[in-house]
């Protein structure tokens, strides 16, 4: 039987206050509208997902709507009041108050209606209602609206918050771009995976940013729902049918990647063998000249790229070859070499290439870490291309994650406990700290004591622990801020914007953050030079 969806249109304000009714609507008309709430006859259930301008909600078995009908007169339906009568939507039938609320789902309410929200989806997390009013989430279903303040230390003395917050710094994401959108000579697609939070697409894509790399069908309907007239492409090498198919036929993807002949059957098989594909084999390279290497899990190897390439040839519209030299990669000619690897590859199939895409990897500033200019990458990355056994019409991609959004964001965390050198903070490396504590690196940092106390003392050198009860949650650091901090102090945490909301968790209970805006420009940034250097805020 053909469910017919019977929908209702939330508008998201501050707070929840309106609600306009639709028309049924067929699956695929549903994905496109903003921040669509589905019943369907069988299952009666949904899951919310961003769509094309919002959240839609698709059928799935964790999120119900229940619904409170009052009491109405006969003529209410007449006048265009209440639900439309049965025989509006054949074979739907009237909906029903749910019974039991899922036990592990959260409530929002508007009006007389309940959602329940899984707790676990970050994408729908992103757009919840932040307790004390500070992440809201947008009646057209843009980024949340933020809070702003001229310094951190203005968020505190006004808020004193008890929660992690995520300081937010829009125009370096923006000059970021900018960078890359002059620099590269060619595309540059944004690594959703290093930070989707909404406001980071949504500031990319102002900036002019056209095209993003996604690795999962989730990324890609946030993509879609934030920047629905950009390019995405799917560069995960291994991807599920089911992703696949929709990525094509409901997303627009046609650009993917693989390492492997039977991942290139199950592109063509769930596309239906559409002849608008590009299609980009990922080749392993070396990645020693990198901090984070993600060597060994994707890419064709010497011996099965050249077969690999021929075979996916002869199936795509158009062809391109892709690597990864590694994360925080500190060797510009390390792309270079890479290249030059594919093109041996490419000169033993006896193919050409439509699309040289040279990945990530491009590093950004952290303490004790000497990255190169990027401007080196760049003539790296020209060289290479020059030498490249390819047509001079083939197009040349990159995929920044790190470098567009390290430093745009910062994290202010509250100081707990104090004991000797350690500092006992109310998030770590289950929140937002992830590469502090298992890479081992050093973030800038600051103090920031609420009220415009003095801080005084020579500065020292400090461990940091997380909030969780997990040994494992420590950063070794060593951590610069002055003598006398102490407990009730908060400490800004700069350049946490890449794979800090990508890895949080809510281990123990914590991870969660609340998020604003602010106006100051304190640490260095790989795209300019510094204006200040600031141990700690005392104004």
């Amino acid at each position: 039987m053909r469910r017919v969806l019977h929908t209702r249109r939330w508008a998201f304000r501050s707070p929840v206050s309106r609600l306009e009714r639709g028309a049924p609507l067929a699956p695929s008309e549903a994905r496109n509208r903003r921040l669509t709430l589905t019943e369907t006859v069988r299952p009666r259930s949904c899951v919310l997902k961003l769509g094309r301008a919002g959240i839609v909600a698709l059928p799935a078995l964790d999120v119900r709507l229940a619904e409170q009908v009052p009491a109405r007169e006969p003529d209410e339906a007449a006048q265009g009041g209440g639900h439309a009568p049965r025989s509006q939507h054949a074979g739907a039938p009237r909906p029903r108050r749910a019974r039991e609320r899922p036990a592990c789902a959260a409530v929002r309410r508007a009006g007389r209606r309940e959602l329940y929200i899984p707790p676990d989806n970050l994408y729908v997390r992103a757009f919840r209602r932040r307790r004390r009013g500070r992440t809201f989430a947008t009646s057209r279903g843009g980024p949340p609206e933020l809070d702003a303040f001229d310094t951190p230390l203005r968020l505190v003395d006004a808020l004193k918050p008890e929660r992690p917050v995520v300081c937010a710094r829009p125009p370096r994401a923006a000059a970021a771009a900018g960078w890359f959108l002059e620099s590269f000579p060619g595309k540059t697609c944004y690594a959703v995976k290093a930070n989707p939070s909404p406001w980071i697409i949504a500031t990319l894509r102002d900036a002019g940013l056209q095209a993003f790399e996604v690795a999962s069908e989730d990324e890609a309907e946030l993509v879609r729902g934030l920047a629905p007239e950009t390019e995405i492409i799917f560069m995960n090498p291994v991807k599920s049918r089911g992703a696949i198919a929709r990525a094509y036929s409901v997303h627009g993807v046609r650009a993917f990647a693989l390492d492997a002949e039977g991942e290139l059957y199950k592109i063509l098989e769930e596309t239906g063998n559409a002849s608008d594909l590009t299609l980009i084999v990922r080749i392993a390279v070396d990645n020693s000249g990198s901090m984070l290497p993600l060597a060994g899990k994707f890419g064709a190897s010497a011996f099965d790229a050249p077969e690999l390439l021929a075979q996916t040839r002869r199936a795509a519209r158009r062809l391109g070859v892709s690597f990864h030299v590694g994360s925080q990669c500190l060797s510009p000619d390390a792309y270079r070499t890479a290249m030059a690897e594919c093109s041996r590859h490419l000169a033993r199939a006896g193919v050409t290439v439509d699309v040289i895409n040279v990945g990530g990897g491009f590093p950004a500033l952290y303490p004790g870490i000497e990255a190169p200019p990027l401007g080196l990458y760049m003539d790296a990355i020209a060289r290479g291309r020059a030498e490249m056994a390819a047509p001079a019409t083939a197009e040349l991609w990159c995929e920044p994650g790190r470098a567009l959004c390290a430093d745009a964001e910062s994290l202010v965390a509250r100081v707990e406990l104090r004991k000797a050198d350690a500092l006992y903070l109310n998030d770590g490396a289950f929140g937002r700290l992830f590469d502090g504590a298992f890479a081992s690196w050093r973030f800038p940092m600051r103090l920031l004591r609420p009220g415009g106390a003095p801080i005084e003392g020579p500065i020292q050198s400090f461990r940091l622990f997380g909030p969780t009860c997990d040994a494992f949650d420590a950063l070794p650091g060593p951590f610069e801020l002055p003598g006398d901090v102490r407990e009730g102090d908060y400490v800004e945490v700069g350049c946490i914007g890449a794979y800090g909301a990508a890895m949080a968790s809510g281990f123990n209970g914590f991870g969660q953050a609340d998020a604003a805006i602010v106006r100051d420009d304190p640490w260095p940034s790989i795209f300019a030079r510094p204006r200040a250097r600031l141990g700690a805020a005392r104004s």
